[in-house]
């Protein structure tokens, strides 16, 4: 890694009712990610705007009209002068739980460098689920392949080609598909199928040497931290260190009492049965013992996938 390149900022899309986890947020994108500048796009100042280190809050304006101002709103923002052909962009509570790989994002740069048809590549594995492309026949194709890492182009055909994962967008094509006016649902289907209708390039990329959890570019977990419909009110820290989560509760940026384990509710442990000390194994114990995993292994009363967790978490802490 080069302490003197300069590396793509990272732009949080934000809401009145959602801000409050941006602190969190931060905290972590600031530990894992240190190069470069965080920059938050919301619309009510919060009380902690511009007091957070490396990043930056801007109001898009007062308030939002309709759910679609959501995407132009962000486009007309991202579109205005400046120099970044780069961003990383995504919503303002996906977050990494450990380094960003510089080494998969220098060879991801040096690609879309040579290919300008690629407008986006795909921050983390979660993109397909953490399976190896080489399986998914008449699917992803690998373009560039070394002794440490392989690219893959994506499918037009695949779900959610466009999507709201971390993922580092060729800044004005991004600006293409959010200057429509659409809402976060609309922008990741019908902005998947306007990309169809194009020749621009997706890809992804992935570190041979590495864990399956932590294969990405930039190492995040399956979903939002939070989800009004599968889990209001709470904040899911499944997948995040012990350690990050224990010195946010004791640096007043995490309140405990909101933490829980399962990104629904239908499956979720609150964080003080584990006292700090989350344990893959006792987690499924718990799960079992209420039966919240079903004999498929379908999660709760959703179509998650305990197995799929079990895969690619587990060793996270062990």
């Amino acid at each position: 890694m080069s302490k003197s390149k300069v590396y793509p900022k990272v732009f949080f899309a934000t809401y009145d009712t959602s801000m409050h986890i941006i602190p969190f947020t931060s905290y972590l994108w600031n530990k894992y990610y240190k190069r470069q500048k965080k920059v938050v796009l919301g619309y009510k100042v919060p009380e902690w705007a511009n007091s957070i280190k490396d990043t930056e809050f801007v109001s898009l304006k007062e308030k939002r009209k309709s759910f679609k101002e959501w995407s132009s709103n962000l486009g007309q923002y991202l579109a205005a002068d400046m120099d970044d052909e780069y961003v990383f962009f995504t919503v303002d509570d996906m977050v990494l739980f450990d380094d960003m790989n510089y080494k998969l994002l220098d060879a991801a740069l040096d690609y879309m460098d040579k290919n300008k048809g690629v407008i986006c590549c795909y921050g983390s594995t979660t993109n397909r689920m953490g399976m190896d492309v080489r399986k998914w026949e008449g699917s992803d194709k690998i373009v560039e392949e070394t002794d440490d890492y392989f690219i893959f182009e994506a499918n037009h055909n695949r779900h959610h080609l466009v999507n709201l994962q971390i993922n580092l967008w060729r800044r004005k094509q991004l600006c293409q598909i959010l200057n429509n006016k659409f809402d976060i649902t609309d922008f990741e289907v019908k902005g998947s199928n306007q990309m169809r209708k194009t020749k621009c390039r997706f890809i992804g990329i992935e570190d041979k040497t590495k864990d399956i959890y932590s294969r990405g570019m930039c190492p995040n977990v399956y979903f939002t931290l939070m989800s009004g419909r599968r889990n209001p009110d709470k904040i899911s820290v499944l997948g995040l260190k012990n350690k990050d989560v224990a010195d946010a509760i004791e640096e007043g940026i995490l309140d405990k009492r909101l933490l829980v384990y399962g990104y629904d509710k239908s499956y979720s442990i609150p964080y003080d049965r584990f006292d700090g000390k989350f344990d893959f194994k006792k987690y499924e114990k718990m799960l079992r013992s209420q039966n919240k995993i079903k004999p498929n292994g379908q999660l709760g009363n959703v179509v998650d996938s305990f197995t799929r967790f079990k895969r690619e978490m587990s060793s996270l802490y062990e």
